[in-house]
């Protein structure tokens, strides 16, 4: 993890140490690292402007994050795979950042403006225009209720038979309960709902954001190219939001890695869309289990997702405690696992409605909960 900490009015730094060369010249860094093991790089820069045109490494553009526990001043983060060198560039837009800080030591407030947030010591008037405080943010997150669209509960994923469409030849397919392989047929995993149930129909993410579900009765709507299940569902939308927030769960297997299992689609009222591609293994992870990474072989080559443990009702974005299913993998979560995605929106465009579609075969792709940041 590399967190620049010189004065953002230097035009230009540079340190050479035996493990690490880092070379900065107005917002361009030259990073080439030397230690004893690969790793990968966690870039963490203090933000310039609200917000980013560009982030490339090596001549590439790559995706970045907010880091949300910023103090002082929003920060951008990148986290990319071993490399002999990075060649960095990070190009700025033009929207300045307000709300600089003074006030009471020990009281903070969480500020948010375009895609960063961070925290600030206690302002005692409002920020300055553009700046949003996170109780305000917080007024204008709306759940949407599911309860008519829901087809099952979550706790029926692994005890359906999933018989059709299958080849009629002997093959080397997947188990009918839709988990396991050819080796262990008959191989199942605990999927326990109890947390998720007595949180009194909502829960919370860290940073405040509601998401419903119900206390009792089915909680998902599950999609499928199985028979089963539909293999999309539509839900109607309105107004106008600037994100949108969903609880996912569902399968997959490693057959279906690298590849886009299932897709969220938003359209607006003029028919443009927005998309969320569902693909194992960054955006998209199984129920039963986390991803094994050892940032060599395997890697999912993005953060790990925010996950509600369905069992015990904790929202984090650490792997909690794993436990072993023979056969399948060692990183299996007792009770299950939802996942977290978030998806900004063009808030300038009316909402006209939301398509989940499962695309690959052999999985199942449900949806929990959906809540959206409107906008007046």
């Amino acid at each position: 993890t590399i967190t620049p900490g010189w004065p953002l009015s230097w035009p230009y730094a540079s340190l050479h140490i035996p493990d690490i060369a880092i070379d900065y010249d107005h917002g361009h860094y030259k990073i080439v690292p030397a230690f004893a093991h690969k790793m990968f790089l966690r870039l963490r820069l203090r933000a310039l402007s609200a917000d980013v045109r560009t982030v490339t490494v090596n001549g590439r553009a790559v995706t970045y994050s907010n880091v949300d526990g910023a103090i002082g001043g929003p920060m951008l983060q990148i986290i990319v795979p071993p490399a002999s060198s990075y060649d960095i560039a990070v190009s700025w837009g033009d929207t300045p950042i307000h709300g600089e800080g003074v006030g009471v030591h020990g009281v903070f407030e969480h500020l948010k403006q375009g895609g960063f947030s961070w925290w600030e010591p206690h302002i005692p008037v409002k920020p300055s225009a553009g700046v949003e405080t996170f109780s305000e943010i917080a007024g204008r997150r709306h759940t949407i209720d599911l309860t008519r669209y829901f087809n099952a509960s979550v706790t029926d994923i692994f005890k359906n038979q999933y018989l059709s469409p299958r080849p009629k030849t002997p093959t080397l397919q997947l188990p009918t309960q839709g988990i396991g392989d050819w080796c262990y047929p008959l191989v199942t995993a605990n999927i326990d709902d109890e947390g998720m149930r007595k949180a009194g129909g909502m829960i919370s993410l860290p940073d405040h954001t509601p998401l419903a579900t119900p206390p009792k009765g089915h909680n998902i709507i599950f999609t499928s190219r199985w028979d089963n299940y539909p293999d999309s569902v539509t839900i109607p939308l309105e107004g106008r939001a600037s994100h949108a927030w969903f609880l996912l769960a569902g399968t997959t297997n490693p057959m279906q890695s690298r590849i886009t299992n299932g897709i969220i689609t938003i359209y607006y009222t003029d028919g443009s869309t927005d998309k969320l591609a569902l693909v194992n293994p960054s955006t998209w992870w199984p129920i039963e289990e986390d991803y094994y990474e050892n940032g060599l072989a395997f890697t999912t080559g993005a953060p790990h997702p925010i996950r509600v443990y369905l069992k015990t009702g904790v929202v984090s974005d650490k792997p909690g405690k794993w436990t072993s299913i023979k056969g399948l993998t060692n990183t299996a979560i007792d009770g299950g696992a939802a996942t977290v995605l978030d998806m900004p929106l063009d808030a300038s465009r009316k909402l006209d409605h939301l398509v989940l579609r499962t695309v690959a075969r052999d999985v199942v792709i449900g949806l929990m909960s959906l809540t959206i940041n409107k906008v007046e």
